[in-house]
């Protein structure tokens, strides 16, 4: 399922990343170095159930939604538009409208502010 979503997701929507290979991992200077060193990509951060997609633009973001409950739902699972949220980063312009995303036809809600807060031991959104 996630090499299928990955595949099919447009490598403009993609944090790029550099992997250290040794235990060097927090020396700056040895992350310049071109040996010991894998470059890589992160399209989505999973954790438990939840599931972090990022996106530079407004359709990639959409397409991504979609694409990642579709890959889902092969694997029998379903996106649970009532808590699913998109947190934009926007400009300092006040002006901007905000696109409205949606999976399956279900509408998302759009926040400003998203906590994690932990009740018996879990984390929960």
């Amino acid at each position: 399922m996630t090499l299928v979503y990955r595949n099919a997701l447009s490598p403009n929507d993609c944090i790029p990343s550099i992997v250290r290979l040794d235990v060097s991992l927090f020396n700056l200077w040895r992350l310049k170095s071109r040996t010991k060193v894998s470059p890589d990509v992160v399209f989505d951060l999973q954790y438990a159930d939840d599931d972090a997609i990022p996106s530079h633009t407004t359709d990639g973001l959409q397409q991504n939604l979609l694409l990642a409950a579709e890959s889902y739902q092969c694997a029998g699972l379903v996106v649970n538009t009532k808590k699913t949220k998109i947190l934009p980063q926007l400009s300092k312009s006040p002006s901007v409208l905000l696109p409205a995303f949606t999976i399956c036809g279900d509408a998302l809600y759009t926040v400003h502010l998203f906590t994690y807060h932990v009740t018996d031991g879990n984390l929960r959104a």
